[in-house]
């Protein structure tokens, strides 16, 4: 990743936490939650960071390459998914949300 694309993930994988401290605060998430898989069964998980907003979602998929043929997701996009909700969930596992 170029050092602008590893400071937009370390401030998407800020507003994540953010976002699931906030649903834990009101009640939404309770604090022994897990891990990222099990924020699923309590809130949609791969909203978290502004993901499934419109207009971030359209930036992410314009700034790594655009749909692909079949109209998906670019790779680079979806690594970048990966990387924050892989680094959520070891934050989660390490206490996060404690």
């Amino acid at each position: 990743m170029t050092n602008d694309v590893t400071k937009q993930l370390e401030t998407t994988i800020t507003q994540m936490k953010e976002e699931i401290l906030h649903d834990v605060r009101a009640g939404h998430v309770p604090r022994n939650c897990a891990s990222f898989g099990e924020l699923h069964d309590y809130r949609d998980a791969n909203c978290y960071g502004g993901f499934c907003d419109d207009d971030v979602a359209d930036e992410l998929i314009e700034q790594f390459g655009g749909r692909d043929a079949d109209e998906g997701m670019p790779d680079g996009m979806i690594n970048f998914m990966n990387a924050a909700q892989g680094a959520i969930d070891q934050w989660i596992k390490e206490g996060g949300l404690l």
